[in-house]
């Protein structure tokens, strides 16, 4: 049976809106593999060194799979291991009815050198091992109408100890592996990565071959979400521009229950700074979307909500700086995307975080 995925959605205006007229933007659906729409513009990054919030992605469906062909050399390479330090925990105790989670997660942003590159962030919860398939998509985004994407993406894979797995062009290595599910990407350039991985805090890192720049998506799918473990953190970090450049996470709650699961998602910019981050976005804003396109939350300033803020700060996930953004909601199964653009049009890099808050 084909894996469920996720779906992408170009989302034309990026300014942060003031005003409820303001706010309504455009998508684009495209029909992918006969699964409904594919989110374009799901890719989100984790910073290095910034705490990789979770941030579950709806991993946009296979079909737009820009192959990257970073050869083996981790020349590309994002430096050592960009360990996103799991930040405030989500107390994911599964007391009570067990809620639908996190199985595929994406983000589409803008891959840079330097502080630039992308990288996600994820933590598996639980007591077993996870089976995950991890994707940079590059060339094949242009099928989306994309333009100025990243041409030969390479990926890496970092646990605590370093470095887990490397790909350049995904039917280097794993190629059968990849087949089987189905997922593999479309252009021979893009990377793929297939792990079983025990529960801890992983980073995967999105460059570009030989130092290329451009538009890119990261990808986490879960191969086997009825598992006795979870994708409960995720986060993606990356440079936040205008317009088609803004930064897309995409998520898919699902798995072997049905019942709506509480989500966090955050933004943040300037307190990247203090992780080192040179230019960091200074006023993120966050809007939320369901599959048909429609806003189911918006955020600028976490504390704009006096009954959200106290949630987030009982719940110790609330942002440290006043004009991050933060969304608290309960979600019925399904896929959603969440935009971080800048305030006024600002630019820098940010970070998306989601979070899978069992009751």
């Amino acid at each position: 049976m084909k894996q469920t995925t996720n779906h992408e959605s170009i989302i034309t205006s990026r300014a942060k809106p003031q005003t409820n007229a303001a706010r309504k933007r455009s998508f684009t659906l495209i029909a992918v593999l006969g699964l409904a729409l594919l989110f374009v513009g799901i890719p989100a990054v984790t910073s290095v060194g910034a705490q990789p919030l979770n941030a579950p992605q709806a991993t946009p469906s296979p079909s737009p799979s820009p192959s990257a062909s970073p050869s083996p050399s981790p020349s590309a390479s994002p430096s050592p291991s960009p360990s996103p330090s799991a930040s405030p925990s989500p107390s994911p105790s599964p007391s009570g009815t067990p809620t639908s989670q996190p199985i595929n997660i994406s983000t589409r942003v803008r891959v840079e050198n330097g502080q630039g590159v992308v990288i996600g962030g994820f933590i598996i919860t639980g007591t077993a091992s996870k089976t995950v398939l991890i994707r940079g998509i590059g060339p094949s985004l242009s099928a989306f109408g994309l333009t100025d994407v990243i041409d030969d993406p390479t990926l890496q894979l970092f646990g605590s100890g370093g470095q887990i797995a490397f790909n350049d062009n995904w039917r280097d290595l794993q190629r059968d592996a990849i087949e089987t599910t189905q997922l593999e990407p479309t252009d021979d350039r893009e990377p793929a990565i297939i792990a079983t991985l025990s529960p801890a805090l992983y980073t995967a890192a999105v460059s570009g071959k030989n130092g290329q720049t451009g538009i890119g998506l990261l990808e986490i799918y879960d191969l086997n979400a009825p598992a006795g473990s979870r994708l409960a953190n995720i986060s993606t970090r990356g440079t936040v521009l205008t317009e088609e450049n803004v930064m897309i996470g995409g998520f898919i709650l699902g798995g072997s229950n049905i019942q709506p699961a509480k989500i966090v998602v955050r933004a943040i910019g300037p307190s990247l700074g203090q992780s080192g981050i040179n230019t960091p976005l200074g006023n993120p804003t966050l809007e939320l979307f369901n599959s048909s396109g429609t806003s189911v939350g918006f955020n600028d300033d976490w504390q704009d909500d006096r009954t959200q803020a106290a949630e987030l700060t009982a719940m110790s996930i609330a942002p440290t700086i006043a004009t991050e953004s933060a969304i608290v909601t309960t979600l019925p199964p399904g896929p959603y995307t969440a935009v971080v653009a800048g305030q006024s049009g600002t630019t820098g890099v940010g970070l998306i975080e989601v979070y899978d808050v069992q009751p």
